[in-house]
Order: C-alpha cells, then structure tokens, then sequence
C-alpha cells in the first residue's frame, strides 16, 4: 500500500513540476512578445491561460484523492497540501500572464519605456523572483524561500516607480497634449479628428497610462504570489503557518 502511495506522490510532485515549468514558459514567452511586439503570441497565451487551468483542476483533484483515500500524516500530508495550494498560485499567475497579453496587445504600437522607465525593468524583476520561488518549491530550498520572501519589497517598490512615472507623465500630456491632425469637412468650415482608414483611433495618453498601470499592477499580484509559493515551502518543510496566516 505504501509503494502505491509514494508512486502516486511521485506523479504528483511531477505534475506540479510540469504546471510549474509551463507557467514560467509562458512568461518568457510574454517577455519575447513585447519585445518584438508580437500580436499572435499574445493571443497564444491568452488561449494557454484555459490550459493551465485544466492542470490546476488535475492536480486538485489528485491532491484529493491522495488526502481521502490514503490518509497520509505527517510530512506527507504538508507535501501534499503545500502542493494543493501552490497550485492556485500557479493558476493566478498564469491568469495574470493572459491579462497582462491582452494589455499588451493593446499596447503594441507604444513604446512603453516613453512612460515609464522601470516598466520593463519590473517586468524582468517579477520574473526572476516568481522563478526563484518556483525553484525554491519544487527543490525543497527553504532558505532560499526565506530570502524571496523579503524580495517582495523590491516588486512594491518597482510598483510605485512606474506610478510616478505614469503621473509624470500624465502632466507633461496635460501640458503639451499630442493629438491627432485635424481636417476640415469640405464646405463646412468645420474640423474633425482624422481617423485611419481601418476605422481605428488613436489611444489617449490617459489610455495608455491606465493599461501600463494596470499592467505593473498584474507585476505586483505576481510578486505577492512568488511569496505564497515560498511560505508554502517553508510549510511543507516545517508545518509553521506562521507567514501564511
């Protein structure tokens, strides 16, 4: 019974591993995007954020079985429930990503370091400590999990950075507004705004602050579940819930 029940842990620890390892893909996949601004991959990964929720489903429910069926104690019992909600904060990041696609498609014509220059630099920070926390999990590193714990503070930091930014921003917008060319309606000695031939219009400064904003605060919810993930590691080494609660 018990070779039975370390075999299923097995598969469990590995398909945690596979979920986690498609997250941190689909990040560095975002990343690529932005950079070369690219359209299909962001639909792509608004598409893979249904998957990722399939694996999280998966994954619950073998958590579970495991729970119900085979009754673990002790140490198995934290593995397996550390498991069970780390795979939430895989799902939540992963949702993150696809908000963080969508707006990015939005933004594509922009050049978004215009508005903030720690955008991009919070971006590559978000990631390295998600990563980190990941690693830390799936590795069994507890000090490494107490070290990203106390990297929180840089996400929050970045987070307020890009804000200022943002205001800044803003205020040059207000004094110097860029708006589109205006033409004059024949025979009516009135204006109108030209509108491109797709029917598009162009986005407002406010727009574009309001989506880079949002964007930097999807950054900041990653941040905060890369500390879930590393509390959830130090409690299926310890059993200690005292960071969690």
């Amino acid at each position: 019974m018990r070779t039975v029940f370390e075999e299923n842990l097995r598969i469990l620890k590995n398909d945690i591993l596979v979920m986690s390892s498609q997250t941190m893909q689909n990040y560095r996949m975002l990343l690529t995007a932005i950079a070369e601004k690219d359209a299909r991959t962001f639909s792509r990964l608004m598409e893979e954020d249904g998957n990722i929720n399939t694996m999280e489903r998966e994954i619950e429910n073998k958590c579970l079985s495991l729970i119900t069926r085979q009754q673990p104690v002790a140490g198995d019992l934290r593995i397996i429930t550390a498991g069970l909600k780390m795979v939430t904060d895989l799902e939540r990041v992963a949702h993150h990503i696809a908000d963080i696609a969508e707006l990015s498609e939005r933004l594509i014509k922009v050049d978004m370091q215009q508005y903030s220059e720690h955008i991009f630099p919070m971006m590559a920070r978000a990631g390295e400590i998600f990563s980190a926390a990941v690693a830390s999990f799936t590795t069994r590193d507890m000090e490494e999990a107490k070290e990203i714990i106390g990297r929180d503070d840089e996400i929050d930091g970045l987070f307020n950075s890009v804000k200022n930014d943002l205001i800044t921003a803003l205020r040059k917008s207000a004094d110097s507004p860029e708006l589109p060319p205006e033409t004059e309606t024949a025979g009516s000695g009135k204006t109108d705004r030209t509108v491109p031939a797709d029917g598009s219009v162009d986005s407002t400064a406010a727009d574009i602050c309001i989506d880079i904003l949002m964007t930097a605060k999807y950054l900041e919810k990653m941040g905060d579940h890369a500390v879930n993930i590393a509390e959830w590691e130090i409690f299926q080494e310890t059993g200690d819930m005292t960071h969690i609660m």
